[in-house]
Formats: C-alpha cells, sequence, structure tokens
C-alpha cells in the first residue's frame, strides 16, 4: 500500500468525524489522524483492511501511526459503549463482524498469554516438561507453528488435539475447581491462581470427546462482563445463585469462539 493517501468520512450516532491516513514508505505502516466533533469517552478506532489496527481516542483529535496492511479498500470504525461510526467501502455489516472476531481472538490470546506465564511459573517450581514450546491457543496462531515431532499438527479440523499437551499440563498443575464439575454435565475444571486473582480452564464433553475448550473468570456481576472478553464470553451461573463466570467457548475442532 506504498503511497497511498485516503480521506474516509465517519458517521452515526448522530456525530461525524472524518479519519485521514497515508501509508509510509516501504513499510506496512500507516499514519494519520481521527477529527471527531465530539470528545470520545473509551472509545477505540479500527482500520479494517488485510488486517485490523486498533487505535485508543481520548480526544476530538487523535494522531496515530500504526502497522497495518490493506492490499484491497480500507474502512474505519469508530467504537464505544454508547455508540458505532462507520466509513469506508466495505459494507458495514461484514466490518463489524471482522471487529467482532478481532476481538475475541484478541481476548483468547490474552488468556493464553496468563497460560503460559503461569505455566513458566510452575516450572520453576516443580519438575516438569520444558515449557518453552507452549504456544497461545488462537486458530490462526497454531495454523502458522511447526509443532515438535511429538504434537499433533493443526490441520483446520483437530485443533483441541494440536494444543492437548498445554491443556493436559494445566490439568495435571492445577486443582480441579468442583463447584463448575458439578455445575456444568460432561466437564472437568481446573482453577489457575495468578498474582490478581485466578481464573478457570475447562472442558466439555460430547460422550469421551472434548467438544468446547473453556477459559471464564468468576464475577458476581452478570450484566458486565470484563473489558477484555467483551463479545466474546457469555454467563455462566452457579446453583448459588449469586455467583457465576464469564467464560469463552472455544470450539474443539477448529479453535473458533462460539457464543
Amino acid at each position: 500500500m506504498d503511497n497511498k493517501k485516503e480521506i474516509i468520512v465517519l458517521s452515526g450516532g448522530g456525530h461525524k468525524g472524518m479519519v485521514k491516513y497515508q501509508s509510509v514508505p516501504g513499510q506496512n505502516v500507516v499514519k494519520g489522524s481521527c477529527n471527531l466533533d465530539f470528545r470520545p469517552s473509551n472509545a477505540k478506532l479500527y482500520l479494517v483492511g488485510d488486517e485490523i489496527a486498533e487505535i485508543a481516542l481520548y480526544d476530538s483529535n487523535t494522531t496515530f501511526e500504526v502497522p497495518f496492511r490493506a492490499s484491497c479498500d480500507v474502512s474505519c470504525v469508530v467504537r464505544s459503549s454508547a455508540l458505532i461510526m462507520f466509513g469506508g467501502h466495505s459494507a458495514k455489516s461484514k466490518t463489524l463482524a471482522e471487529i467482532d472476531e478481532y476481538n475475541k481472538q484478541k481476548a483468547v490470546e490474552k488468556i493464553a498469554k496468563k497460560h503460559v506465564e503461569t505455566l513458566e511459573k510452575d516450572a520453576e517450581k516443580v519438575p516438569f516438561p520444558d515449557t518453552s514450546n507452549i504456544v497461545k491457543t488462537g486458530a490462526e496462531t497454531v495454523k502458522n507453528l511447526s509443532f515438535t515431532n511429538e504434537w499433533t499438527k493443526y490441520d483446520g479440523n483437530n485443533f483441541y488435539y494440536a494444543v492437548k499437551p498445554q491443556i493436559d499440563e494445566l490439568f495435571v498443575c492445577h486443582p480441579s475447581e468442583k463447584a463448575l464439575d458439578e455445575a456444568v454435565e460432561n466437564s472437568k475444571w481446573v482453577r489457575v491462581e495468578t498474582s490478581d486473582g485466578y481464573y478457570v480452564v475447562g472442558l466439555l464433553f460430547n460422550e469421551k470427546e472434548p467438544s468446547f475448550i473453556c477459559y471464564g473468570v468468576p464475577s458476581k456481576d452478570k450484566t458486565s462482563p470484563p473489558d477484555e472478553l467483551e463479545n466474546a464470553c457469555v454467563w455462566l451461573p452457579l446453583p448459588d445463585g449469586e455467583n457465576g463466570y464469564w467464560v469463552i467457548y472455544q470450539s474443539a475442532r477448529n479453535g473458533s469462539i462460539v457464543k
């Protein structure tokens, strides 16, 4: 996208705005600005092309320089909890769906990163297999990895078996979460302690075969999911009626997020 310059007009939620950007010659980078007719609160600008770039907006005028590639037409979205503004050449519904999928994958990768950090800490405390090859549990990440010989290669239809070594380590290193074992039929769960609390990892089974890999964070608030899991998680209540978990369900077959 060398030497490309573009101005995209945004509208939505009763507001208007404009995104100006240009490519940086010889690099997959764009720089530009976002100008709005209001001061946003906790909003983000998304540039959507071959990949997605995400920019935090804190003022009516924001400049940016971010990694980005686009061999096709680019669309832009300003999004917050209160409004959506759109502009560009693609269909709005298609662009928003791509952003939702991007945020879902990012949420999974954030939790997966905690897996890696926790497993590495555990490896320092007890004798355990080398964790240097542990990978993030995102389908696109797995597709691009060269696994060691004893690992199953991911072929697009066997996600669970491609990441089974990491899952097995979690279930060996961490205690079971009995409340969820009993609350969810045909499942097993472990509790992973972190420096700022804990989260759970679970497997749901269809007969003996895993059907979903699950990641959950505890909460007493069933109306407001954590920011990092927004648009990717589902509320799972416990039988006591007061507590529950915000849970991401990942297909054991292909790694996609199911909501």
